[in-house]
């Protein structure tokens, strides 16, 4: 989210990052990166005590923007109705989407960290240049043919992704 703080300073802007609330795969202990999960009832409660932070402080986007994943959505949009940022609307972009995580999408991270070691699930999540497996092609394919990634540029959808990458 972007956006001037109301102080009265007079052409100061400032942009404020906000992470989407717990999603419904965070709360299972998956590997979320591109699923397009919603949020859980924490996330949800994450997203309200986000807004009532910037309002205590009386910032008021001016635009926000948000990937086009569900859970980065549902948080925008909580925000800007809780703020009443009307008719401020979710500017969505892909570009936004978070990490691929390839063939681990949708796996456990506990059952990754024992089957490959402390070490190696360490590098795949935090390596700055260390991309996790690339997805299979049918692991592809799914996401290739879900409602998110039909309607995106191809480029939107990698077969896995370093933090480079990102």
């Amino acid at each position: 989210m972007g956006g001037d703080f109301m102080t009265g300073d007079a052409g100061v802007s400032r942009l404020v990052l906000l992470r989407h609330g717990q999603n419904t795969a965070n709360a299972e202990g998956l590997f979320t990166g591109l699923l397009d999960v919603g949020l859980s009832q924490t996330g949800v409660a994450e997203a309200h005590c986000a807004a009532a932070q910037l309002s205590a402080a009386h910032i008021a986007p001016d635009a926000v923007f948000a990937s086009e994943l569900r859970r980065v959505t549902i948080t925008a949009q909580t925000v800007v109705d809780d703020l009443r940022l009307w008719p401020a609307r979710v500017l969505r972009d892909w570009r936004l989407d978070e990490r691929n995580y390839g063939s681990l999408t949708g796996l456990s991270k506990a059952e990754v960290r024992a089957e490959y070691g402390d070490a190696q699930f360490l590098r795949w999540r935090r390596s700055v240049s260390d991309a996790p497996p690339p997805m299979t092609d049918a692991q592809y394919e799914t996401l290739a043919g879900s409602r998110l990634f039909g309607r995106l540029p191809a480029e939107a959808l990698t077969r896995s992704e370093s933090l480079t990458d990102v």
